[in-house]
């Protein structure tokens, strides 16, 4: 029984890993993500995107806000450590490959007072379209939000990842700002990750 078990969950284990490789092949995910508070870090990838030249592509930094201790699902306190918030207008300007599963599948962005969660964490979490979100900003205040669509996220392909995203539209930045801010950096660089994280350490 037990070798049954192996031999299933190594099945299930490479079908899943092979899917997600076709299903993300290419450019839809990057290569190389990096989190951080310290302006010093971004000013590196900025110097390491050009001067690899085309070694290294879709380099994109983008505004986020940790928001791990001030998120509620349904008035269920998150526990993901790694959680932050991203503010966009267009899905189609992200360097990951975002697909709505489940909610309008033609709109590019969140509405205000709305937020795309990964299908990843409503799995986890047992949330669906129509169910609310909190957000306690650092002034204490509270921004409600309505989640209108669960998303297939490239960034968020595995719950082994450990990083919770959450999409709202650009125009809550300023029910944000009171939060810690951090840069997301995003790279590509044909399976290179390995030596560029590497050199970029």
């Amino acid at each position: 029984i037990a070798i049954c078990m192996i031999c299933v969950g190594t099945v299930v284990t490479i079908t899943s890993g092979n899917f997600s490789a076709q299903y993300y092949d290419g450019d839809e995910t990057p290569d190389i993500l990096g989190i951080t508070t310290n302006a010093k870090v971004v000013d590196k990838f900025d110097e390491f995107y050009k001067s690899k030249g085309n070694e290294v592509r879709n380099y994109n930094n983008y505004d986020i806000f940790s928001i791990s201790t001030n998120l509620s699902f349904n008035n269920k306190n998150n526990d993901a450590l790694m959680s932050f918030v991203i503010p966009m207008d267009d899905k189609a300007e992200l360097s990951n490959k975002v697909v709505i599963k489940d909610g309008d599948k033609d709109e590019k962005a969140p509405k205000e007072g709305e937020m795309w969660i990964s299908s990843t964490t409503a799995n986890l979490k047992d949330i669906k379209v129509g169910d609310k979100a909190k957000i306690i900003n650092e002034n204490g205040e509270t921004v409600e939000y309505k989640i209108s669509a669960i998303v297939n996220d490239s960034n968020q392909s595995s719950t082994a990842i450990g990083l919770l995203l959450v999409y709202v539209n650009e125009k809550e930045r300023n029910n944000l700002d009171s939060l810690p801010k951090a840069n997301m950096l995003t790279l590509n660089c044909d399976g290179k990750s390995d030596v560029m994280t590497n050199e970029l350490i």
